[in-house]
């Protein structure tokens, strides 16, 4: 969210998180769908559980991009955790009162392939995502 709504008031934080009423009021910036359909559909399920739907002021196909149009204080956006290091000046991430969409990631590899990097790639799966989301490694 821009940090300027945070200061002047015009967005509230609850506990340090934004609460639904408040992730519903004000205009948002969102990928285009034919984009990215799924994540576009997860954010307009979000709204829909908050109680109303989105309403989209500006899209924008680059998360640079969409943190940038925050940043200048255009509106706010819903974006994955994983990409809270795209800091801007002016913008401030926030956590949300309701439990946050959850965006499946699909992993694949060639089963035969033993080169170093693939062994590497499903090391790291098998230490970071399995313990966040328990999944099958190689199934």
């Amino acid at each position: 969210m821009p940090e300027s709504w945070l200061e002047s008031g015009q967005l509230t934080l609850s506990n340090g998180l934004l609460s639904p009423a408040a992730v519903i009021a004000p205009p948002l910036i969102v990928f285009p769908h034919r984009v990215a359909p799924s994540f576009h559909d997860l954010v307009a399920a979000y709204y829909e559980t908050c109680g109303d739907r989105a309403h989209i002021a500006q899209r924008a196909i680059q998360m640079q991009t969409i943190v940038s149009l925050v940043s200048a204080g255009m509106d706010i956006a819903l974006l994955p955790e994983s990409l809270r290091h795209l800091t801007r000046t002016g913008t401030r991430y926030v956590g949300l009162q309701r439990d946050p969409p959850f965006l499946k990631t699909g992993m694949a590899w060639r089963r035969d392939d033993g080169t170093p990097i693939v062994a590497n790639f499903l090391n790291i799966l098998d230490k970071g995502i399995h313990r966040a989301c328990p999944l099958m490694v190689g199934e």
